[in-house]
Formats: structure tokens, sequence, C-alpha cells
């Protein structure tokens, strides 16, 4: 399967509510979840928003809790029941993934 296509398919337009932001439990799981590379900013470096750096790309052009990508891969290891996000659903959503 093309990466592009797999990409596609880890978008969501539902997510689970969390009980931090995508910075901060991109930063607190980076060593234990093993995120998938994003693809690179296709923007010109020129054309990009410098005050903004996302730590997912590495990059500047948005910010990490602005991140759509981040967002989606966030929710795909929730949703594969990923133990070192557990702690980051709310308790109420928590209750009913575990029935």
């Amino acid at each position: 399967m093309p990466r592009n296509q797999k990409e596609k398919e880890e978008k969501y337009t539902c997510f689970t509510h969390l009980t931090e932001n995508p910075k901060t439990i991109y930063l607190a799981t980076q060593a234990t979840v093993l995120y998938k590379n994003p693809l690179p900013i296709k923007n010109e470096l020129s054309k990009r928003d410098i005050s903004k750096f996302c730590r997912f790309h590495n990059d500047f052009n948005h910010d990490t809790n602005e991140c759509q990508n981040m967002k989606s891969k966030i929710e795909f290891v929730i949703r594969k029941n990923n133990p070192h996000l557990h702690c980051y659903v709310q308790n109420d959503q928590a209750k009913a993934q575990a029935a």
C-alpha cells in the first residue's frame, strides 16, 4: 500500500477527548510510542509561518497543537489500545472504550 494512501486512512473526523493537549502527549510518549514519521511539509520555506514550529514535523508552518497529522496519529494509537496513552483519555471515554 502506498504511503500517501496509508496516511489518508489514519485521518479522523471524530476524536477522543483528551486530558492534555497533543504537544504534551507527543513529547511525553515519543520515546515509548512508535509514531510514524510524517510526510514533509511541502510549502516553500519563504511561504511558511516561521513564528510557529511543529515538533512532530520538526519544521516551521504550524504549531504542534494545531497539527492535524499529529492529532490523527495520537487518535490512531489510542484506537489501537496502546497502554501508554490510556492515561490521557478522559475518564468517561476510557470507561466506554473498555466496555
